[in-house]
């Protein structure tokens, strides 16, 4: 079996707080999941482990909240 060589990524908004930690955005001009505040920076790759695993929790739900609904559950 081939091993994976890309890697698990997610193509979202962040923001950049004073301390260094990035923060997923739902869209510009909006605070993060987490309620963060700082720089904003353009949709990018991003592991999910460089983010703010509480905004990367807020972000799935969001996505699996839309996902379900689309389906009718």
């Amino acid at each position: 079996m081939k091993k994976r060589n890309m890697t698990r990524a997610i193509y979202v908004p962040t923001l950049l707080d004073t301390v260094g930690a990035r923060h997923i955005i739902p869209s510009k001009d909006q605070a993060a999941y987490y309620g963060a505040t700082g720089d904003q920076h353009f949709p990018h790759d991003h592991k999910a482990s460089d983010l703010c695993q509480r905004c990367v929790q807020k972000y799935m739900r969001v996505v699996l909240d839309i996902r379900l609904g689309d389906l009718g559950l």
